[in-house]
């Protein structure tokens, strides 16, 4: 993944969900970037047998989710 650098004090996060086949063990892990491209914080973890679409709904909860208890 190639990271773009931001302005203005704003924060980016990528975020990817992977499984095996369409209904299998699934995962999901993201990066924190802030203005300068450097990563804050990183995140991975299992999800257990889910639909491969819903694995990046996933990673997006969970990015959201941190971004709401850090503030």
């Amino acid at each position: 993944m190639e990271s773009s650098l931001l302005v203005g004090g704003v924060l980016k996060f990528n975020v990817h969900g992977f499984a095996r086949g369409k209904s299998g063990p699934t995962g999901c892990g993201g990066v924190l970037h802030d203005t300068e491209g450097c990563i804050l914080t990183l995140f991975s973890g299992p999800l257990g047998v889910l639909d491969s679409n819903m694995t990046y709904l996933q990673a997006i909860y969970y990015a959201l989710k941190f971004l709401r208890w850090s503030h």
